[in-house]
């Protein structure tokens, strides 16, 4: 089962050129998350501990879509360099650079980011957790890439681009969700999260 989740970009005010834009997202949190007719995914922190330095050299594509060694080099519009978790809201981030003008584009205008992951292991089994019911419990995975994506499931998920030239900050939308893809080109997903992603420019 594959699974995506996205959140907010920021770009920091250095532009190198021939290097890229550096950002910083948040990306993943657990909790309990809706996959539509796939049901929902209990997630907890220490089934995210177990493999989110997978994320480390992911490729950032635009749109979610299979990769493969001989397509790799052709999506690759970035890539994530490090991952670390904020005790203070207890998201997971991920820094990195994207290179590609038309993804740095896209998301100026409004495109947001949906992580995917493969879901190597769970329990198999349902529940509750804080009173909300799940279908299965993740327990391993590996990260796979981290996509740009037009209308991620959850809506109130956001981008804020950090810039000196711009007076207000921009917001855009972002996705948590699974391979089964974090995007809502197949279908809708409930608002249960509030990701977030810094683009700095």
């Amino acid at each position: 089962m594959i699974l995506s989740n996205d959140t907010k970009i920021t770009f920091d005010d250095a532009k190198v050129e021939g290097k890229g834009r550096h950002f910083v997202s948040r990306f993943i949190e657990a909790g309990a998350v809706s996959y539509g007719s796939a049901g929902v995914l209990k997630v907890t922190k220490e089934a995210l501990d177990k493999f989110v330095q997978s994320f480390v050299a992911c490729p950032v594509i635009v749109k979610h879509k299979k990769l493969t060694k001989e397509n790799v080099d052709d999506e690759r519009v970035g890539v994530v360099n490090s991952v670390w978790f904020d005790a203070n809201d207890a998201w997971f981030y991920c820094d990195g650079v994207i290179y590609d003008n038309d993804a740095i584009r896209k998301i100026e205008n409004g495109w947001s980011v949906s992580c995917t992951y493969d879901m190597t292991e769970s329990t198999g089994e349902s529940g509750e957790w804080h009173n909300i019911h799940f279908d299965d419990e993740l327990l391993n995975g590996v990260f796979q890439h981290l996509a740009i994506v037009p209308n991620p499931r959850y809506e109130d998920a956001t981008i804020i681009f950090n810039s000196k030239d711009r007076e207000d900050d921009m917001l855009f939308k972002l996705f948590s969700g699974k391979k089964i893809q974090n995007s809502n080109e197949e279908e809708k997903m409930d608002k249960n999260v509030v990701p977030e992603i810094l683009l700095l420019r």
